[in-house]
Parts: structure tokens; sequence; C-alpha cells
């Protein structure tokens, strides 16, 4: 697999130096007036779920300035089911990624029906420090008349209006913002939404009641993982789990494949009863009933919408900065976030219902069991006011 990445990496690189000697740059066009912008693309095809939850002030901006204008968004397949029912969305278009041909012919599927379109305006969503060749491709060779995105790479052959990136440090979503603020007027610091359907949640209450939890109990959500140097040691959670335990909270874990992994690394499987999503069904039932004084309940969900029905059905969040941490944050869940890595300006959270914990003094286990348990202490005050 590591050498067919490399493989693809070096197409890309080839077909960027082809594509760069063959195409001119293109100029800056004049943005229509917003009365005259009736179609809108968005595109944001890789699969980074804090990412796509970091677009949706973006998409409430949409609907609220201009309800008159009909929304495509394009998303990579992985976390599509997010936005399957968004009425903020008039259609969503998907992006399934394979290697080498594979990729490049999903790519020119997915041109081919996007020039079917007539769009006023695309939007680039991609990361504002690089450049993606995929996402390039898609909005050069739709139909727009004015396609917008930063500045980047060879981003001046697929886009009309580039913006350069600020020195400042921003949250990620006043950078998406960025873009939009070409087309119209939107205010600063706008936060993430995301609505599930009664159903779902529905599903998730069912999902703790299979592993003992009643309803009437406050619930603390743990994700365990991260990427790189952003991941909080296991048994760092785990001390987490046990202190709020100690103090009387429920607390459940949410695992993927990474975080077992990391349990199994770490020779901590007998800390865990773990329950797999609606998609096992059979084995879930197998495993069900409440984890031992020993143990802690852990969910292994079975897609994006059972793991956000199952936050959302929890009275805190605690984890490291990750995907699950923007989708409670997205989900209105208050959230204590571990910091390893000092961007927390640019990913993390302010507001009376979120802590950020940074820093060499205030990373430990009781310093997060404290935020946590302050939390569910202001939570229980606005239930009962």
């Amino acid at each position: 697999m590591k050498i067919l990445k490399r493989l693809e990496k070096a197409n890309k690189a080839l077909f960027s130096l082809i594509l760069s000697l063959s195409l001119r740059p293109r100029g800056e066009k004049e943005i229509p007036g917003r009365d005259e912008i009736r179609r809108i693309l968005l595109v944001r095809h890789d699969d980074r779920l804090g990412n796509l939850v970091m677009l949706t002030p973006l998409l409430s901006a949409l609907r609220s300035h201009l309800p008159h204008a009909r929304v495509t968004m394009l998303v990579g397949k992985r976390y599509s089911d997010l936005f399957k029912h968004d009425r903020r969305i008039d259609e969503l278009l998907i992006f399934t990624r394979g290697l080498g041909p594979r990729n490049l012919l999903g790519i020119l599927r997915l041109a081919i029906r996007l020039r079917k379109e007539e769009f006023d305006i695309a939007l680039d969503l991609s990361h504002g420090h690089s450049f993606s060749l995929t996402n390039a491709l898609l909005i050069r060779f739709s139909k727009s008349m004015v396609r917008i995105g930063y500045k980047r790479g060879l981003s001046n052959r697929f886009i009309d209006n580039e913006l350069r990136m600020s020195v400042h440090v921003t949250h990620e979503i006043n950078i998406f913002l960025g873009l939009l603020r070409t087309v119209i007027e939107v205010p600063v610091d706008l936060e993430p939404k995301i609505a599930l359907r009664d159903e779902d949640l529905r599903g998730g209450r069912e999902l703790l009641r299979r592993i003992g939890f009643r309803g009437r109990e406050a619930v603390v959500g743990i994700h365990p993982g991260g990427r790189g140097d952003k991941l909080w040691p296991i048994q760092n959670f785990l001390r987490v789990a046990e202190l709020l335990k100690e103090s009387g909270a429920e607390v459940v874990f949410f695992l993927g494949n990474p975080e077992r992994r990391l349990i199994s690394m770490a020779h901590a499987e007998g800390r865990f009863k773990i329950l797999k999503g609606s998609s096992t069904s059979a084995e879930a039932e197998s495993q069900s009933g409440s984890p031992d004084s020993s143990s802690f309940g852990a969910f292994q969900p079975s897609g994006v919408i059972e793991l956000a029905a199952l936050i959302k059905n929890c009275s805190v969040f605690l984890s490291g900065d990750c995907g699950p941490m923007h989708l409670a944050a997205g989900l209105k869940v208050p959230t204590v976030t571990i910091f390893l890595v000092e961007n927390y300006g640019r990913y993390g959270y302010a507001g009376e219902m979120n802590r950020i914990l940074h820093g060499p003094g205030a990373v430990n286990p009781e310093t997060a069991a404290d935020c946590v348990e302050e939390l569910l202490k202001l939570s229980e005050e606005k239930r009962s006011s």
C-alpha cells in the first residue's frame, strides 16, 4: 500500500507539471451581484471529518444570506452521510477516492457531471495552505462563471479569483468563510452546526441502553484517538475515566480501528467491554450488559451518523484534537479538548461550555477530570434553571 501511495504521489507530481505547462494562468473575474447568484458549487473531496464540520458555518451563511441560490456540495464518500439530510444543501455529490487510474476516472466522471450545470460561483474548500490537485481539477472543469480559492501551488491555473492566506492566526472556520466574504458579507466566528434526525437520536439512546445506561444519568463520552503528535496516551484517558467513575459519573468510550490498535498496544483490552454498532447487531447483542467495576463501556460505531447520535446523547465529550471533537462541537455537546500541539486558536472552540487544555502544566488526567466535572455541574445547573 505504501508503494502504491508513493507511485500515486509521483504520478500526481508529473501530472501537475504537465498541467502547469499546458494550462494558462486564469485572470480575475467580476463576481456576480447577490441577486444574480442562482447556483453555487462547493468542493471538498477529502475524508477529514473535522474539516467537514468546520465547513458548516459557511453552509449556514449561504442559506441565510442567499436563500434563493441552489447549493451543490461535493464531498468524499467516507463522511458523506453527515450531509445526506442537511436542508442547507440542495444537491449532494459524492467523490469516491481510488488509486492511480481509478482516481482519474472518478474525477473525469464528476467533471462531466459538473459541466452539465451552469454554476455562477464555485468555491475551492480544500486546505488553505496546501494545493489539492483533485479539488483543483474538479473546480477547473466545472462550468462555473467564477472560481474562487486560496493562492497556493498551481492554483492560478485552476481558479479565477485567488485569495492570499492571512499571516494572522485565525480559526479554520474563518478561513473557509473568507472565501465566501468575497461574494457576500458574513459575520466572523460563526459556530458549526450538525443536525440529526429524531430516529438517529433514538438509535443512539438505544445503543447506550444496551450497555446499561438508563437515559437518566449524565454520560461522559471519551474518544482517545488522534493523529501523530496530537495523540494523548491511552493510559491518561483511562486515568481520567477512573477519576470520573470514582466521583459517580458514567463513562463510555468511542473507538474506531485505530483506537482499538492503541488499546491492544497498551495491553489494555481487559479494561473495556466493547459493543459494536448496528451493522453487527448479532455480536452487539451477545456482548450487551453493563461493564463491571474495573472496566468501561465502549462502542465501535458503524458509521459517522451512529457516532454523532452517540455523542449527542452525552452530557460532556472529552478528547484530543480530532474529528469527533469537532463533531461534538457541531452537535452543541460541551467539550473538553486536550491540545498537545499549540494550534488551539485555529482548531479549538471557546465558550462557556467548552474547555481547552494545553501546555505542560495543564495537560494531565487530574485537570482533565476536573474540567469534565465542572461542565457536568454547569450542564445540570442549566437544566435546572
